[in-house]
C-alpha cells in the first residue's frame, strides 16, 4: 500500500508508521494509543477482526469502539480503513483441547494446486461466523468508516476448495494469513484508495483545477474517504453520537505507562520482593514488564490521587500476559488513600496455544477520609499491592 501510494502521488512526501503491537487488543490501545499512532496521520489501518477476546466479547468490542471515537477524534482526523483479516474457525465438534484440528503442518504439495496432496473435505469445513468481525463491521457501518474483509472476499471460494485460491497458499496457519493473503488484503485495501483518489481527481477536473501532486495528495484522498473534510461540526456530531457498545463515550483512564515507565512506579514502601523489571522475548515481540517467579513474591504500584475528591471513584487497567503454560495468579489489593475489593487476577488460560495481552479493570475510588500511605512519595498516595500466589511465572 505504501508503494502504492508513493507511486500514485508522486511529487508529495509521505511517511509510513507501524502502530501495531503484537499479540495485544483494543483494551491495550485505547488507553496507549498516542504511543503508536503520531498526530500527523492523514490515514490509518485498524485490524484486529482475530485479536478480541472470545471469553469478553463485550468488554473487547466496547473496547474497540472506544478506539474508534478517539481515532476519529484526533487532531487531523485522519481516514479510518478497518482492514478485517479472517480466522478459520473449525466446526464446534471439532474443537478440543488442543485447539483446531485444521493442521497446517505436513504435506503442502498441493501449494501450486491439487493435482498432488489435495486436501481432505474434513480440512475445509470450517465456518462462517466470526463474531468480532461482525461487530467490528457493524461499528463501521454505525460511524461511517470503511471497511475491506478477507472473509467476506474470499470464504465460498475457500470452501469450496476453489483451485485459484489454495487455503494454505492464501494461510499461512489457522489464524494468520500467509504473504499472498496479506498481498490480496492489500489489493482490496489499493482498490478502495484508488476508487477514491480517482472521484478527488474528476471532481477537481469538473471544477476545472489543473490536477497533480498538488491536489491529488493522500489528504485529498482522505477527506472523500472520510465523505467530507472534517470540521469542528462534525466532531460535535460525534461527541452527540451515543455509542452502541460502550457504556460510556471515552476510556475512562489517564494516563498509559508502559516500558521503562512501569519500574518507576514501583513503590517504596512496602518495598517489592521479588518482582523486577525485565524485557523478555525477541526483538520483534518483546515483553517487558514486572516478573515475579515465586509465591509470595510481590510490589506495589504507585497511583497519584491527589486530583480526586474523596470517595471519588477511578479506573486502572491493569496490563499483563496470559498463557497457557508457566503463568500464575496475583491477589491485588488497595493500600493508602484508596479503596477496592481485593481481586485475584490470573494469567493462566486453559486450551490453546498462545501468550497475548489482557488488560484488567480495578474499580478503585480515593478514600472517604484520607489515609496515610505507606509510601513517602508524593505521588504515591495509592499504593495497588499485587502478591504472587501459585508456582508458576506471573507478568
Amino acid at each position: 500500500m505504501y508503494q502504492w501510494i508513493n507511486a500514485t502521488f508522486a511529487g508529495a512526501r509521505h511517511e509510513h508508521h507501524c502502530g501495531a503491537v503484537a499479540a495485544s487488543g483494543p483494551s491495550y490501545m485505547e488507553h496507549c494509543l498516542h504511543w503508536h499512532v503520531i498526530d500527523e496521520a492523514d490515514l490509518v489501518l485498524v485490524e484486529y477482526a482475530v485479536n478480541l477476546d472470545a471469553n469478553d466479547k463485550a468488554g473487547e468490542l466496547a473496547s474497540f469502539e472506544r478506539m474508534l471515537r478517539k481515532l476519529l477524534s484526533m487532531p487531523r482526523q485522519p481516514a479510518i480503513l478497518l482492514v478485517n483479516t479472517m480466522e478459520l474457525h473449525p466446526p464446534k465438534e471439532r474443537k478440543t483441547k488442543q485447539g483446531s484440528q485444521m493442521a497446517f503442518t505436513g504435506n503442502k504439495a498441493y501449494l501450486d494446486g491439487y493435482s498432488d496432496g489435495a486436501p481432505s473435505g474434513d480440512d475445509m469445513k470450517f465456518e462462517y461466523p466470526a463474531w468480532a468481525e461482525d461487530g467490528i463491521t457493524q461499528l463501521g457501518q454505525y460511524y461511517g468508516v470503511p471497511a475491506v474483509s478477507l472473509r467476506d472476499a474470499l470464504f465460498h471460494e475457500l470452501k469450496a476448495q476453489d483451485p485459484r485460491f489454495p487455503v494454505k497458499q492464501v494461510f499461512h496457519d489457522r489464524h494468520h494469513p500467509g504473504a499472498w493473503g496479506h498481498s490480496l488484503l492489500a489489493q482490496m485495501a489499493v482498490g478502495l484508495l484508488s476508487a477514491a483518489a480517482t472521484e478527488v481527481a474528476a471532481v477537481g477536473a469538473a471544477r476545472g483545477q489543473e490536477l497533480g501532486a498538488s491536489f491529488a495528495t493522500a489528504a485529498a484522498v482522505r477527506d472523500r474517504l472520510c465523505g467530507q473534510a472534517q470540521s469542528e461540526a462534525r466532531l460535535r456530531q460525534l461527541r452527540l453520537t451515543a455509542p452502541i457498545f460502550s457504556e460510556t463515550t471515552e476510556a475512562a483512564v489517564g494516563t498509559c505507562v508502559k516500558g521503562e515507565q512501569v519500574a518507576q512506579l514501583v513503590a517504596d514502601s512496602p518495598p517489592a520482593r521479588g518482582f523486577a523489571y525485565k524485557v523478555e522475548g525477541s526483538d520483534a515481540k518483546t515483553k517487558p514488564g514486572l516478573i515475579g517467579t515465586k509465591p509470595g513474591d510481590s510490589a506495589g504500584l504507585c497511583l497519584d490521587v491527589s486530583r480526586l475528591q474523596p470517595a471519588q471513584p477511578f479506573v486502572v487497567f491493569l496490563g499483563h500476559l496470559i498463557s497457557y503454560e508457566h503463568m500464575g495468579a496475583v491477589s491485588v489489593k488497595c493500600l493508602g488513600d484508596c479503596e477496592c475489593k481485593d481481586e485475584t487476577v490470573d494469567a493462566h488460560i486453559e486450551g490453546g496455544k498462545f501468550s497475548v495481552f489482557k488488560a484488567r479493570q480495578l474499580d478503585v475510588k480515593r478514600a472517604k477520609t484520607p489515609h496515610s500511605s505507606p509510601s513517602k512519595r508524593a505521588d504515591c498516595g495509592c499504593v495497588l499491592q499485587a502478591s504472587k500466589q501459585s508456582q508458576s511465572v506471573s507478568r
